[in-house]
């Protein structure tokens, strides 16, 4: 036995123990509960040995275990008890985790989450043609998927999936509309955050709006007894943030604090990379600890939305590892994940790398400059395209269609640029 702990209050030395337990009997009196509280919250805890008080921390502690102010806690965790990690997606997901995806704007994450969305509806579906079809029990089989379109032109998103292969299913008395399959138990639910407002009211750092999505996902299922779903994909946090993504962190613990009050194991968060750092939401999903991040990256897509696009993950602990790769899209709308020897093959530029685009924006300017020319920053424009901008020049000159030449003058100096028609002699 430790050294027992008493409470000094009014010139009265009290020993606590056994307050706990009196607290259970309900024939204790509202006086005697109000003096003890009071005792509780304005007295000073000591050793009785010593009649020394007890540190501060020690104090909220036998404070805390009198009232029992934490008996609602869940215990430890026992690992042991859970099995062992179960792929969803094999190769990519593992069942119970919450990954944030993100990209480039205009690069086709959408693109992306609806395919991963059919791909968990449809039986025999292979995500990007590279991965194992979905792994469920029989029970998870029959849980749906809500997939949530935080940007995106609702009718355009309703054209795709149909695309991808589902069936739609319109408003009954007794159901919300959904896309499925025949003879699949599992559904596809679609949410546009635009039909209720905007996305932000999805914005997970705000308890009431958390607590309404509590009501509507509970609402959807309790009616005809269905459980909750198997995995929530969440496209477009930017959006659903109001475009402060410094708020990220926040919300990635509201979306999980969601998820696992309604026992939904499975989750993607689907925000984006910065333009000038290429750091998933500008380096901010550090804070919130996804369970890894999936990238979907591409070269300036809102210039070129032809530039190849890449996929890769950088997973928490052991999680599945996928190496970049490049994804293309067939004539039928499907993207493929290319092996990473099929990537490499393609090299450098790979095959679809048109960089004519930028080339043919610099060569109207040049020939719009004629004879006077114009310097590196004018003709390649500075900002995120700057780098690549300027390596197009340099093949260009290595090709003889354009001319550069350093220039000093008394108002400035640098590398001007000509069309070979329009430079100046030697």
């Amino acid at each position: 036995m430790g050294d027992r702990v008493l409470i000094q209050y009014g010139g009265v030395v009290y020993d606590p123990r056994g307050w706990a337990a009196d607290w259970l009997d309900p024939n204790l009196s509202q006086g005697a509960d109000d003096e003890r509280r009071r005792i509780l919250a304005e007295g000073a805890f000591v050793w009785e040995s010593s009649g020394e008080p007890l540190p501060p921390a020690r104090a909220r502690f036998f404070r805390a275990e009198i009232l029992g102010t934490y008996d609602g806690m869940p215990r430890a965790y026992d690992p042991t008890t859970a099995g062992p990690v179960r792929p969803y997606i094999p190769g990519l997901m593992n069942h119970g985790t919450i990954p944030m995806l993100g990209g480039p704007p205009k690069g086709g994450r959408s693109t992306l989450a609806n395919q991963l969305a059919a791909a968990l509806i449809i039986p025999d579906r292979r995500f990007l043609d590279a991965f194992e079809p979905a792994q469920m029990t029989e029970a998870e089989g029959r849980r749906h998927v809500l997939l949530l379109n935080g940007e995106n032109p609702p009718d355009e998103v309703h054209e795709d999936l149909l695309r991808l292969g589902l069936e739609y299913e319109p408003w009954t008395a007794d159901a919300a509309p959904f896309y499925s399959v025949p003879g699949v138990d599992r559904v596809l639910f679609v949410e546009h955050l635009d039909q209720l407002g905007s996305g932000d009211v999805f914005d997970m750092t705000s308890d009431e709006q958390r607590e309404f999505w509590e009501y509507r996902i509970l609402k959807a299922t309790h009616a005809t007894g269905e459980p909750t779903p198997l995995t929530v994909i969440a496209d477009g946090v930017t959006a659903m943030l109001n475009a402060d993504t410094t708020r990220y962190g926040r919300w990635f613990a509201g979306f999980k604090k969601l998820l696992r009050a309604l026992d939904i194991p499975n989750g993607l968060a689907v925000g984006h990379s910065g333009l000038n750092t290429g750091h998933l939401m500008n380096g901010v999903e550090s804070m919130a600890g996804p369970d890894g991040l999936w990238m979907y990256d591409a070269r300036e897509p809102d210039k070129n939305p032809n530039a190849p696009r890449y996929f890769w993950t950088t997973p928490r602990l052991r999680g599945p590892r996928v190496e970049r790769s490049q994804v293309v899209m067939d004539d039928s709308g499907m993207l493929r994940l290319l092996t990473p020897e099929e990537s490499a093959r393609s090299g450098s530029r790979p095959a679809g790398d048109d960089t004519s685009w930028r080339w043919e924006a610099m060569r109207a300017r040049l020939h719009d400059a004629g004879s006077a020319g114009l310097y590196s920053f004018e003709v390649a424009e500075r900002g995120p395209g700057y780098r690549g901008n300027m390596a197009e020049l340099e093949r260009r000159k290595q090709s003889g269609e354009v001319v550069a030449r350093s220039v000093t003058s008394n108002k400035s100096r640098g590398v001007r640029w000509w069309l070979a028609e329009f430079a100046p002699s030697a």
